[in-house]
């Protein structure tokens, strides 16, 4: 809540709403925005454990969905594409590097989001824990980046022998 409202105050001007928070295995998504859901809750995040290794990476999950929060109270939210233009330039801000299509992080841009995690060091990021995260984490699908491009695709398979079309390097497996 406390990293929420820090990121809405610097970077929203305190306009939003700072969401309601929940926990929940979710398959193999690390979270999710809900704008309204059938019990009547608005603007809710939800978390999931099983996945979410780090109290950081709880941080960047929720930093993520508050910029659908944002997009849906105050920007235009996508429908097709969940990841849009708008989307990929307003977690850029925050220093998050996206791909183009499903809106997986890739990496940083400048030193914004290192900005930001420093600024939240009071919060004790790196000793948050929550409930489920000690559990071993249950992914579907394994996660293949190119080292040189950063292209990647997701697969069942545990060990792949490819090369990227691109720039022939071979994928590696992200952890």
């Amino acid at each position: 809540y406390r990293f929420l409202k820090r990121l809405n105050d610097t970077y929203y001007g305190g306009g939003l709403p700072i969401p309601i928070l929940s926990l929940s295995k979710d398959g193999s998504r690390r979270g999710h925005f809900v704008e309204r859901d059938g019990l009547g809750l608005e603007n809710r995040i939800n978390l999931n454990p099983f996945i979410i290794q780090t109290g950081r990476e709880a941080a960047e999950v929720a930093a993520h969905e508050q910029v659908h929060l944002w997009q849906a109270l105050v920007g235009r939210p996508c429908v097709g594409n969940y990841h849009g233009e708008e989307f990929h330039a307003k977690v850029a801000e925050l220093g998050i590097l996206t791909d183009d299509r499903a809106g997986y992080h890739k990496g940083y841009v400048g030193d914004e989001w290192f900005t930001i995690m420093e600024a939240n060091a009071d919060l004790e990021l790196d000793q948050f824990v929550l409930p489920g995260m000690d559990a071993e984490p249950k992914r579907l699908m394994l996660r293949y980046e190119c080292p040189s491009c950063h292209r990647s695709f997701r697969s069942r398979s545990k060990e792949l022998n490819a090369k990227c079309v691109e720039c022939d390097a071979p994928f590696r497996r992200k952890k």
